[in-house]
């Protein structure tokens, strides 16, 4: 008997039917032993390995229990059921993801995809060097390290994500809860990030990146920047919320260039950095925006990176048609060397302590 054969045979001994077509669905029926119970991980191993390139499964209710890491390398499109969920039941490094899409998966599809890392130190989502990917209604919780992690990728679509205690290690790189790098073309929608033990989401010599209608909540570690760019270009923010984070608030660093920040709400009230963080960025512009610091220093601060090589000038960075909050009065300032950096028609707000923020 070949391993498909095998396969096969040990999903119809769990209960399982399959139909072998480009079409598979994994059918449990609500009186059986199986349904909403833990389950071992191999039948669901075997079920998308007998997928055809461009095959379906949908997986019901049920903890689907890994030990090691769920890898996808052809295209397919895998569906959860409400209450089904994958589980992380070893302890990895931080290279490790629970589920990755890897070279060879190029156009699959998540939908309502449940990932709990059992607080091991391991990443929830990989995406690595794949293109033409769509994930609508993720869910990470309790993962050591990054929730999802697009590396090497092209036109991704991450859509109603929800990631929460993600980056929990006591060691963890802080990278991102999100975290996009080497990527271009990866649209962010309605996404909710709460409980960072690093960054919130964060892109790394990336271009062409969009995050739209999101959330970052409660950023923990002084690392923990909200919204962060590192080497980016050409990337946008657009109606998004960053609220109470450790680090900065949003942070465009590195020789960022091009990136385009507006309609976004930014609140500083504890830890270090600041709101508005342009530190050797280029060419950037922040509009529309609601950006408030309560702490002494200074709500959007311009300046250079001191870094070399990597670092460098601030310059010809807008900061326009704002409303600028700050405890202290202290609204803007530049350091190091910058030039033609322009920060006008801001409306500006001194906050009393006893001011709540909107």
């Amino acid at each position: 008997m070949n391993m498909k054969s095998r396969k096969l045979a040990l999903m119809r001994r769990a209960g399982l039917t399959l139909a072998v077509c480009a079409l598979m669905t994994l059918n449990l029926a609500p009186g059986s032993a199986a349904f909403g119970e833990t389950r071992v991980a191999q039948d669901l191993e075997a079920l998308i390995e007998a997928l055809d390139a461009g095959g379906a499964v949908q997986i019901p209710p049920g903890e689907y229990v890994l030990s090691e890491p769920l890898v996808v390398e052809k295209p397919v499109q895998i569906t959860m059921d409400q209450g089904a969920v994958l589980v992380a039941d070893w302890s990895g490094d931080r290279s490790d993801a629970v589920l990755r899409l890897a070279p060879g998966s190029e156009g699959s599809e998540l939908r309502g995809v449940r990932i709990d890392g059992g607080g091991n130190r391991l990443q929830g989502l990989r995406l690595q060097n794949v293109s033409d990917i769509r994930i609508c209604g993720l869910q990470i919780s309790d993962t050591g390290e990054q929730g999802v992690w697009v590396q090497g990728s092209e036109r991704v679509v991450i859509q109603n994500a929800r990631l929460e205690h993600t980056q929990t290690h006591e060691e963890t790189s802080q990278s991102g809860a999100v975290r996009v790098n080497g990527s271009n073309d990866v649209v962010i929608e309605r996404a909710h990030v709460w409980d960072s033990g690093g960054k919130g989401i964060a892109f790394g010599n990336s271009s062409r990146c969009v995050v739209r209608d999101s959330t970052v909540h409660d950023t923990q570690r002084d690392a923990g920047c909200g919204i962060y760019f590192n080497n980016a270009h050409d990337n946008l923010v657009d109606g998004c919320h960053v609220i109470d984070p450790q680090g900065n608030a949003l942070k465009i660093s590195r020789r960022s260039s091009g990136i385009k920040v507006r309609n976004t709400t930014l609140n500083k009230e504890r830890g270090v950095g600041t709101t508005l963080f342009i530190q050797g960025g280029l060419d950037s512009q922040v509009t529309g925006s609601r950006l408030s610091c309560r702490l002494d220093r200074n709500t959007v601060q311009v300046s250079e990176h001191p870094i070399e090589n990597v670092g460098g000038p601030a310059q010809r960075n807008l900061i326009m048609g704002n409303h600028i909050e700050s405890v202290e009065g202290r609204f803007f300032g530049e350091g190091g060397d910058v030039s033609g950096n322009v920060y006008e028609g801001n409306i500006e707000k001194r906050l009393d302590d006893a001011d709540e923020t909107e």
